[in-house]
């Protein structure tokens, strides 16, 4: 256990979001096991909860998911593995992406370069470019494939 808590101490002070993932070896099923009493009660200090319900392993609960974000993961499962006797743990993080409305990066942007500018085609330039900053940061592209079925 010692060797988590030091990769724990390493880890907290650069993250606010933490999320470990791995064989631990240890059956959290069992919680009428001292190892794993011991093992779930460091996890806490740290601030940690182990969300893997299901067996990755038989019937034991041995690859697990910590974390301090547990109300941000979903989708928790297993993957059945044909090449190892573990299964994959595998989740979902519910991400927020927070972006700035369109109308103060306008407003943070230099407009008053554009009046140092004399020829009417830099100005253009300097607002089109301006303009694409501001579409390439908000609108969101989506590219797709449009095929046709071949000609008889």
């Amino acid at each position: 256990m010692g060797d988590i808590e030091d990769l724990l101490l390493a880890s907290l002070p650069y993250t606010e979001n933490l999320v470990v993932v791995g064989d631990m070896n240890i059956d959290v099923s069992r919680v009428d096991c001292t190892e794993c009493v011991s093992y779930l009660s460091s996890l806490n200090k740290f601030g940690l909860t182990q969300i893997m319900k299901l067996p990755t392993r038989n019937n034991a609960i041995l690859d697990q998911i910590m974390t301090n974000i547990p109300e941000s993961l979903e989708n928790i499962g297993v993957v059945d593995c044909h090449y190892s006797d573990h299964d994959f743990t595998s989740f979902t993080v519910a991400v927020e992406v927070s972006r700035a409305c369109s109308s103060e990066d306008l407003a943070e942007s230099s407009q008053n370069d554009i009046f140092f500018l004399r020829n009417i085609d830099d100005m253009v330039a300097y607002l089109s470019e301006v303009l694409m900053r501001l579409f390439n940061k908000h609108a969101l592209m989506r590219i797709c494939r449009i095929t046709k079925p071949p000609v008889p």
